[in-house]
């Protein structure tokens, strides 16, 4: 009997443990345009989950606290734009980078 409620404990305690949702800061943004012409605006949309802060890290050292942000193409090349979110004290992040060029 004892190894039958062991058993019974073990197993849903499995069963508990494969069903804890997964609270950690996922980065995720959207483009409005991966190529873009100089001078063309590019918007840069939030689509994280499960996160208190971000900022993004833009081409030439810029940094932006706004949620979704936006930038006007500099001179012709490839950018990279980065997007970091984490909890309130910036404990627990995650980040994305994706890149544009611009033509």
């Amino acid at each position: 009997m004892f190894r039958i409620g062991s058993l019974l404990a073990l197993t849903s305690l499995l069963l508990v443990s494969a069903c804890t949702k997964d609270t950690s800061p996922k980065a995720c943004f959207e483009m409005s345009k991966s190529t873009v012409k100089v001078g063309d605006t590019i918007f840069f949309f939030n689509c994280s989950s499960n996160y208190s802060k971000w900022t993004w890290s833009l081409p030439g050292g810029g940094i932006s606290a706004t949620r979704h942000t936006q930038l006007v193409a500099p001179a012709a090349g490839n950018y990279s734009v980065k997007l970091l979110v984490g909890d309130v004290k910036f404990q627990d992040t995650n980040s994305v980078t994706r890149s544009f060029t611009v033509q």
